[in-house]
């Protein structure tokens, strides 16, 4: 008796793993059903268990696709949206699912493209075509050295023997705008204008006269046009442009014929380019940017190479992680300067209710360095040694509309030039902080 009851207690889990052995059929049914009641998750572990087992049918990944969206997890479906397109090509359902991902994905430059396969009731009833006014973007922003106080009080009360030289930043104001534009389904064009003025202090001093100080400022000018070729298969080529120009002033010091100091206001310009290639490439959890870019600022030759990498963990919006690491050198011939850097930059973001949180924070020397697709050149005098900042971003009315507030704090610093006699000179470094605020505003048509 006891053997008979030890012998059917080893066939039960035999009998329970034949009862559990999925087949092509029951799949079928059991999805259908989950799909039918919005048991998504149950729907995504019933077909990883069937794929396991080497069941793969169309309905399947069709169902497994749609759970995936249904859950918010939009980079997760959207190479299995991409794949049973491939078998069902133009199926107006699988389109628009697959239309939203990228949307709800970040990739509205691919939801664009995918328009190709729209037949025109789809296009019609989405409003999905290329447009010739994508986006429009307005933002401005000001800065304040916090310890300019300090730094004048400083340069004020130094004694060289000969002669001072100083300059130092007071505070700076911006303003940008630009528009997108869909040149075709796979080509956009983003083109920007940015004014920035810095107004600067300068201290001169010499022996045996009254120290002069004045105010300057530097006003600077920006076109930017980038355009954003896509590639297919999730990958993107961008080329950019940025053209600087402007003009300064400063104090000269010279003397009249009595030998009596005297300071004349001296105006003088500048131009400036940059030129930027990048190379994009969008995976299920993550996306890459391989990038470099040459610009001439300040006559000075500037290269940097870029590697990006940002992790979506929920393969959506709502958490994202991007690094960035940057291989700067900057090089003028005719005064033998030659420097070497690397900047990183780890940026976390996170929505929260209905807004997003970014914020980030940058090591390197940023002084020369270009960001955001050569959108963003630091082409300042003054060395940046570190930034940390965050963003708050709002949608409204669907995404239609964005604003966006900005925060970042720099770490710099600059130098005071004086004469101990008329040959000899030294510098001496000083460090501030220049905070910013900013907002802007984007309205997506």
């Amino acid at each position: 008796m006891r053997r008979a009851i030890l012998i059917i207690l080893l066939l039960v889990p035999f009998v329970s793993m034949a009862q559990k052995k999925l087949t092509p059929a029951g799949v079928d049914q059991e999805t259908y059903a989950f799909y039918l009641n919005g048991e998504w998750k149950k729907l995504i572990q019933l077909s990883k268990e069937a794929h396991k087992e080497g069941i793969d049918f169309f309905y399947l990944n069709t169902r497994t696709a749609i759970a995936y969206y249904n859950l918010g997890h939009y980079r997760k479906s959207i190479p299995i949206f991409e794949n049973t397109l491939n078998e069902l090509k133009g199926d107006t359902i699988l389109l628009e699912y697959l239309y939203y991902a990228y949307l709800f994905s970040g990739r509205d430059q691919d939801a664009v493209f995918l328009t190709r396969e729209f037949p025109a009731s789809l296009k019609k009833r989405l409003h999905a075509h290329p447009k010739a006014v994508r986006s429009f973007f307005i933002e401005s922003g000001i800065g304040n050295n916090m310890d300019y106080t300090n730094i004048t009080t400083m340069s004020r009360n130094r004694n060289s023997s000969v002669y001072d030289a100083n300059y130092y930043p007071k505070n700076q104001y911006y303003i940008t705008t630009g528009f997108s534009h869909d040149l075709g389904p796979g080509v956009r064009y983003t083109q920007a204008y940015t004014y920035i003025g810095i107004n600067e202090a300068q201290h001169i001093r010499e022996m045996g006269n009254t120290s002069n100080e004045s105010m300057h400022t530097t006003v600077q000018n920006q076109y930017y046009g980038a355009l954003d070729f896509n590639l297919g298969e999730g990958f993107h080529l961008v080329p950019s442009l940025n053209l600087l120009w402007g003009k300064y002033s400063y104090n000269a010091l010279s003397y009249d014929v009595n030998d009596v100091a005297t300071y004349d206001l001296v105006n003088g310009n500048f131009s400036d380019y940059s030129l930027y290639l990048g190379l994009f490439k969008n995976f299920t959890y993550l996306s890459t940017e391989l990038s470099g870019s040459y610009a001439n600022l300040l006559g000075i030759d500037c290269t940097q190479l870029n590697g990006q990498l940002a992790i979506y963990p929920l393969a959506n919006l709502n958490f994202y992680l991007v690094s960035t690491l940057s291989l700067k050198q900057q090089k003028l011939a005719s005064a033998d300067y030659f420097d070497n850097n690397i900047v990183f930059n780890q940026k976390i973001g996170f929505k929260t209710g209905p807004f997003w949180l970014e914020g980030y924070y940058t090591s390197g020397s940023m002084q020369f360095l270009s960001e955001a697709a050569n959108y963003v050149i630091w082409n300042t005098p003054y060395v940046i040694d570190s930034r940390w900042g965050a963003n708050l971003i709002i949608p409204i009315h669907q995404n239609r509309l964005q604003l966006v507030f900005r925060y970042y704090s720099m770490k710099e610093k600059g130098y005071l030039l004086s004469y101990q006699d008329t040959e000899n000179y030294q510098y001496e470094e000083y460090n501030f902080t220049n905070q910013n605020f900013s907002g802007g505003l984007t309205w997506n048509f």
